[in-house]
């Protein structure tokens, strides 16, 4: 979820004061796809990261407003095992 908020935020954000406003409207439900989670899964993070006052909506849009925190969030890529490499 946070690799795909900055990511949106990185190719549509518009810099604000308050925060980062990413210029598209995403529905919901192609974000929770995307993911690969239940709409009702993806609406419990965003409720939490608003909560947390990581991000915020203007209207159905979603404001990066702790971008910092947001990349605290990304998990690191899961390093193949030695086999795959060779």
């Amino acid at each position: 979820m946070a690799l795909l908020l900055l990511s949106l935020g990185r190719k549509y954000g518009i810099k604000q004061r308050g925060g980062l406003y990413i210029g598209v409207e995403l529905k919901r439900s192609t974000m929770a796809d995307i993911l690969g989670i239940s709409l009702e899964s993806l609406m419990r993070v965003l409720r939490k990261l608003r909560e947390r006052e990581v991000i915020s909506f203007r209207g159905r849009k979603i404001i990066i407003r702790e971008e910092e925190r947001l990349e605290g969030l990304v998990e690191p890529p899961v390093p193949l095992p030695a086999e795959f490499l060779r």
